[in-house]
């Protein structure tokens, strides 16, 4: 790894969300304030996984081979189109560990039972973004909710 000044390992870096952009969504300010968090963009990191099944972003996310079915049997085109829509319409954020925060977007179709697209953010302080961590479809969130 290449710790040069300018030089942003391939973990680190940004992908690109359907829209052709870094950023898949946003804390705006009126939410960062009521939660006492920065305001920011939101960027999915190539991130890693290793040995331990611990890790951060997309790497991390489609490591986990039945996670990555489901988000493509839930109809989405691939990790990335499941973290753009929930993170670009996020419904409610709980309180997760260690500063991060879950975003949290109900999916399904009207009238059918809804999976709990589950977005874990953490602050990026180097870069000055939320990034994620892990994301998963769940039943339920456990996590208590602090927005809105």
């Amino acid at each position: 790894m290449n710790n040069s000044p300018g030089i942003i390992p391939k973990s680190d870096r940004s992908t690109t969300a359907p829209n052709g952009k870094t950023s898949y969504g946003t804390i705006p300010p009126e939410v960062a304030n009521v939660l006492g968090v920065p305001a920011g963009d939101i960027h999915l990191l190539n991130g890693f996984e290793n040995s331990s099944n611990s890790g951060f972003g997309l790497a991390h996310i489609e490591a986990k081979e039945s996670r990555k079915n489901t988000i493509l049997r839930l109809g989405f085109r691939n990790v990335e189109q499941m973290i753009f829509q929930a993170c670009s319409a996020y419904e409610s954020i709980h309180q997760g560990v260690n500063g991060r925060q879950l975003l949290v977007k109900a999916h399904g179709a009207p009238g059918s039972r809804k999976v709990m697209l589950e977005i874990v953010i953490e602050w990026n302080t180097d870069r000055g973004f939320w990034h994620v961590i892990t994301a998963l479809p769940t039943a339920v969130v456990r996590k208590p909710q602090i927005w809105p």
